[in-house]
């Protein structure tokens, strides 16, 4: 919408005062507190290499470590050390003026890493959760969809750390040229409010049926099928396995009738292939990493590496299970085709021949 001057005040990440920002990645009021900014971390970043040294010299198998090496393992002041010992929360042994030596697994117990802390921190915050209320306005409602009107539940909130309301996203209505609409309540036949919150809820304890009378449509998430570990293709259920930048909520890990929807190549049409849906670690074989796999009947001719897909749950089947042997797990599997093809009312396609696989 050309002729809108775009108006963001932000808070001052140092000083706390409230500012206009001349450009939108501005996080500080003044060049003095950018200097002060600049400043802290870099001294955090001297304090994060001393203290790394002194791990470093640190024996993995010290049983007690003393004040300094606590620091340095777990990133909290003295003080805090001093008053857990003075409390009695970790045990201590007193050899003498500064030779106080503390009981590590104790402390493990209590506080995190200063490693795992770390990690933590650095995980990517999504660029929709770190926007200002006006920011997000101006982004997506103006400048991506051109909205005219925007309809929103009662208790609609945006923005960073949920500070915009309904009574914000009117005001800037009236600055971008757009209407705002409320929706009541309204409530399910047991008594409760429909709302995303309960959506949620529903797909972490997997209930994707129960979710589905919810949204009034089948849940689906989208993401890019990327390269596993084939081990589903050499006991003949070759799967399409997401990769982590997965767009939508994973319902909770288990097993799902459902289809995977993906474009025709060299069409505008879109195509809908029956697929047993598996959601979790994989604990048969000692997985780490949570991901979503999805088998297609009976079909052993598809390549959608590259592919971006949807994934639709249907129904949940049974709940990720770990098994003796490797034969237990094929029943099991069996089972899961058989169940799946009931639910999605289709014949019942068996295991597929591994050296049929096309993908590559």
């Amino acid at each position: 919408m050309p002729g809108i001057a775009l108006e963001i005040r932000r808070k001052c990440k140092v000083c706390g005062k409230v500012f206009l920002v001349k450009k939108l990645d501005s996080q500080f009021c003044s060049k003095r507190c950018g200097d002060v900014y600049r400043k802290r971390i870099k001294d955090a970043n001297k304090r994060e290499e001393r203290l790394s040294e002194i791990i470093l010299h640190i024996p993995d198998a010290r049983e007690y470590i003393s004040v300094k090496e606590a620091v340095a393992i777990f990133g909290v002041e003295r003080d805090t050390i001093y008053r857990l010992i003075k409390k009695g929360k970790i045990p201590a042994i007193n050899l003498g003026t500064r030779l106080i030596r503390i009981k590590r697994d104790e402390l493990e117990k209590l506080l995190p890493t200063r490693q795992e802390i770390k990690r933590e921190s650095e995980k990517p915050v999504p660029k929709l959760y770190s926007l200002e209320p006006e920011e997000f306005v101006y982004e997506y409602l103006v400048e991506r969809c051109g909205a005219r009107e925007v309809v929103v539940g009662e208790d609609f909130r945006f923005g960073r750390g949920n500070v915009g309301t309904i009574d914000t996203l009117r005001a800037l209505g009236r600055r971008y040229g757009f209407d705002v609409l409320t929706v009541t309540d309204i409530e399910a036949p047991e008594g409760r409010r429909w709302s995303s919150s309960w959506v949620r809820e529903l797909l972490a304890t997997g209930d994707v049926s129960g979710a589905a009378r919810v949204l009034g449509h089948l849940h689906r998430i989208r993401g890019t099928v990327c390269h596993g570990f084939k081990r589903g293709r050499t006991l003949g259920f070759p799967t399409a396995n997401l990769s982590q930048e997965v767009e939508g909520v994973i319902p909770a890990d288990g097993v799902y009738a459902g289809w995977v929807v993906r474009a025709v190549p060299g069409t505008q049409s879109a195509e809908f292939l029956p697929a047993a849906i598996s959601v979790g670690t994989n604990p048969q074989f000692n997985g780490e990493e949570r991901t979503v796999e999805a088998h297609v009947l009976g079909r052993s001719d598809l390549n959608l590496y590259g592919e971006r897909i949807a994934v639709t749950f249907v129904s949940r089947i049974r709940p990720m299970l770990s098994f003796d042997n490797v034969d237990g797990l094929l029943r099991q599997m069996d089972d899961d085709l058989r169940q799946t093809a009931s639910v999605l009312g289709i014949g019942v396609a068996g295991r597929v021949d591994p050296d049929s696989v096309t993908a590559s």
